[in-house]
């Protein structure tokens, strides 16, 4: 019945365009080479500055940034699966993505200091 409600999908793959938007922002603030990509709801991030198409643009990237990205976000109360995808829902409100968007800025931050 959620699913069904409208607006839904709207909702949330908005939250996913607000994430990776964020996420760009704040790379280009940091001049970090970051690529946050995905469609809807789904997000992931590599660190490279060439364009994500498949899983060999994928090796390219950093694994070490992507590793301590992923790791921050879990160290500071932002779950992603073990693939580095993040995924956006139903349950999250606009607040919650104020969170993670706020949470990356700060695990960006630590990342590029090193």
């Amino acid at each position: 019945e959620e699913l069904e409600q409208p607006g839904f999908f709207e909702r949330i793959d908005g939250y996913g365009d607000r994430i990776r938007q964020a996420l760009r922002d704040i790379a280009k603030d940091l001049d970090m080479e970051l690529q946050a990509v995905g469609r809807g709801s789904i997000f992931g991030v590599f660190f490279g500055s060439h364009k994500i198409r498949n899983i060999r643009d994928v090796q390219l990237c950093d694994p070490e940034k992507g590793r301590a990205f992923f790791l921050g976000l879990i160290a500071n109360g932002i779950y992603v699966t073990p693939f580095h995808l993040g995924f956006t829902n139903g349950a999250q409100t606009d607040e919650d993505i104020t969170k993670i968007i706020e949470v990356s800025e700060y695990v960006l931050r630590e990342i590029n200091k090193s």
